[in-house]
């Protein structure tokens, strides 16, 4: 998803107050989990955008799904989202925090995608014969079209040396 520029203030505002009260790590956590909630669940993800939900359910529901499960400046946070009427951009201000916390530690965020698991050892093999020293977070994707070998996607780059995508440009070449 493209964040949105209207969620950039938010998540900016969040980061500032995760900074000043040294909880980045743990703010980001908190996202990470929420935005997962709207992948994972499309009735989630039409509850905070429907209209006609009012913001006090919204505010009652969310308490009762994440309290206890994340910070308490985060979950503060929900409401000033709930309350300006921006919940619906949640994942957008979640994934806009993020890239200002990993930009903050100097992390890059990367996107495997392989044919089959793959052990820990080789998923972080593959980042650092790409990324050299620097600090990463992996999220995995797991698929089979690809046949073998493996996607990696990080700072708007793809390395692309899946056996499909070889197979196509082998085809291509020799019908020419």
């Amino acid at each position: 998803m493209a964040i949105l520029k209207t969620s950039i203030p938010y998540a900016k505002a969040l980061f500032e107050l995760a900074k000043e009260k040294n909880m980045v790590t743990d703010i980001k956590s908190d996202t990470q989990s929420l935005a997962q909630a709207i992948d994972k669940s499309t009735e989630f993800a039409d509850f905070i955008s429907n209209p006609i939900v009012s913001s006090t359910d919204k505010t009652t529901t969310l308490a009762k799904l994440f309290g206890g499960k994340i910070k308490t400046e985060t979950s503060n946070f929900l409401n000033i989202l709930v309350s300006k009427g921006r919940i619906s951009e949640l994942k957008s201000v979640c994934e806009a925090f993020q890239e200002m916390a990993n930009k903050e530690s100097n992390t890059y965020q990367l996107k495997l995608t392989t044919a089959t698991h793959i052990s820990d050892d080789a998923k972080k093999q593959i980042a650092e014969k790409s990324l050299g020293d620097a600090k990463f977070e992996i999220e995995t994707i797991v698929n089979p079209e690809i046949l073998g070998g493996f996607i990696l996607e990080y700072d708007n780059r793809m390395l692309d040396q899946s056996i499909s995508t070889k197979i196509n440009t082998f085809k291509k070449n020799i019908l020419k």
